[in-house]
C-alpha cells in the first residue's frame, strides 16, 4: 500500500514538474510576442474552445492582415528529433529518450478547431516553437523555430490578405468564444487529456493500436524494439517500447 502511494506521488509530481516547465516556456514566448508592433498584430494567448464537449487549449494566436499565426510552445531541453508526418517525436538527454506526441499533429488539432470559430478566415499558419534549451535535429515543412527566431518568422508573411476590419471581427470572434476563464471548462479539458490518455495506455496494453484498433507488431530496429502498427504505414502509430513509460503521461 506504501509503494502504491509512493508511486501515485511520484506521478503527480512529475505532471506539475514538467507543467511548471511548460508554463515557464509560454512565459518567453509571450515576453517575445510583446515585442512586435501593436498597431501591426494582436497576440491572443491561452486560448481554450469548447465545442459540444470537446476541448483545446492553444497557447498562442497572432492576429494581422499578414494572417492568423496559431503557435504551439514546448519547453523541452535536450535533442529534439521528429518530422512532419511521425506521430510522435524525441526528446533525448544523454542517454535517456522520452517520446511526446508530434506538435505538428497537435497544432492541426488547434487549427481545425478554430477553424469552426473562423468560418470566413482560411489563412492560418501554424508555428512550433521550442525555447533556446533544445537542440532541434526536425525536419519538416511546418515553422519549427527556436522562441528568438520567432518573430522573424511571424514577420516573413508581409503580404496583406486581411483588411484592419477582419483584424478586428476576428480576434473578438476569438475572445467571444474563449473559455480560459470558466474553471468548469478547464477542469473538463484536463479531464478528457488524462481520459484521453488512460484509453491509449489501455489499448496498447492489451496489443491494440490506440489510433486504429489494429494488432500491434514488435519490430527491432538498431537494438532499439518499437510497437507498430500492423497497418503501417496507412496507419503511421510507432512507440519506443524501452521508452520510460510515464513521460508519455506529461505533454
Amino acid at each position: 500500500m506504501i509503494i502504491f502511494f509512493v508511486i501515485i506521488f511520484f506521478i503527480i509530481f512529475l505532471y506539475f514538474f514538467f507543467k511548471k516547465g511548460k508554463n515557464k516556456g509560454e512565459s518567453i514566448v509571450i515576453k517575445r510576442l510583446n515585442k512586435l508592433d501593436k498597431n501591426k498584430y494582436r497576440v491572443l494567448n491561452n486560448i481554450l474552445f469548447d465545442f459540444n464537449g470537446i476541448t483545446t487549449q492553444i497557447d498562442h494566436i497572432v492576429v494581422s492582415v499578414y494572417g492568423i499565426f496559431v503557435i504551439e510552445t514546448k519547453n523541452l531541453k535536450g535533442i529534439i528529433i521528429g518530422n512532419e508526418d511521425s506521430i510522435e517525436w524525441v526528446q533525448r538527454i544523454y542517454n535517456n529518450k522520452y517520446q511526446f506526441y508530434n506538435p505538428i499533429r497537435q497544432n492541426k488539432y488547434h487549427i481545425d478547431f478554430l477553424k469552426r470559430v473562423l468560418t470566413d478566415y482560411n489563412f492560418i499558419v501554424s508555428i512550433i516553437v521550442f525555447t533556446n534549451k533544445a537542440i532541434l535535429k526536425t525536419k519538416t515543412k511546418t515553422s519549427v523555430v527556436y522562441d528568438k527566431n520567432l518573430n522573424k518568422k511571424i514577420m516573413y508573411y508581409n503580404r496583406e490578405i486581411f483588411n484592419n476590419r477582419d483584424v478586428e471581427r476576428i480576434v473578438k470572434t476569438i475572445e467571444l468564444y474563449n473559455l480560459s476563464n470558466d474553471k468548469k471548462v478547464l477542469k473538463k479539458h484536463i479531464y478528457n487529456i488524462k481520459r484521453k490518455l488512460k484509453i491509449q495506455n489501455k489499448k496498447i496494453k492489451s496489443g491494440k493500436c490506440p489510433f486504429c484498433d489494429s494488432k500491434l507488431l514488435k519490430k527491432k530496429k538498431n537494438n532499439n524494439f518499437f510497437l507498430v502498427c500492423e497497418k503501417f504505414p496507412n496507419c503511421r502509430f510507432k512507440m519506443e517500447i524501452n521508452t520510460h513509460w510515464w513521460s508519455r503521461w506529461l505533454w
